[in-house]
């Protein structure tokens, strides 16, 4: 049960990311999904069914990305202005340690003021009705939204500190069983 929380959490924390990355491109993708619209309905050689048909696909995929622009602002709101900040420049991809040295503090310190700034959004959009799976229902089929989210995910394992080095990594192979 524990391990699953832990990865829920983690797989929200992406989701947040994803939700504050993706703002950038909302309104263009909007225009763009209007614009196929109005394209579709105006197509005089096309099947009436047919038509209505994608017309309803793209008019949901834009009702999800609208969601998208309320949760990010949502988020904004009910988070303090320093969750909030965090949860930003997280997602703009300061590392802990970029973060450590404009703060003046430890990666410890900021590891666990990040972590208390993503559980607080986590509790919004919890709130909302929000959670990993939801998430993963909603956007998981949107290309720009699988994308961005991908993205968020690979930065982060990158930033991943490397495991713990031993004094057999370093050499010294005393009493160590050759591999």
């Amino acid at each position: 049960k524990f391990f699953m929380t832990e990865v829920q959490n983690e797989m929200m924390k992406f989701w947040i990311m994803m939700i504050v990355r993706i703002q950038r491109w909302l309104t263009r993708a909007e225009e763009q999904l209007d614009a196929k619209m109005t394209n579709i309905a105006l197509d005089p050689a096309g099947d009436t069914l047919a038509q209505a048909e994608k017309i309803n696909a793209l008019s949901d995929r834009k009702r999800r990305l609208v969601n998208l622009a309320v949760l990010y602002h949502r988020l904004e709101c009910a988070l303090s202005a320093d969750a909030w900040a965090r949860v930003e420049t997280c997602a703009a991809g300061e590392t802990l340690a970029e973060a450590a040295a404009r703060e003046g503090v430890s990666r410890t310190t900021v590891f666990r003021r990040q972590r208390m700034a993503f559980k607080k959004a986590q509790a919004v959009l919890d709130k909302l009705g929000f959670d990993a799976d939801r998430m993963r229902d909603e956007y998981g089929s949107i290309g720009l939204c699988k994308r961005v989210y991908n993205a968020c995910v690979v930065r982060e394992r990158e930033q991943a500190a490397p495991p713990v080095m031993c004094r057999k990594d370093l050499g010294e192979t005393e009493g160590y069983a050759a591999v």
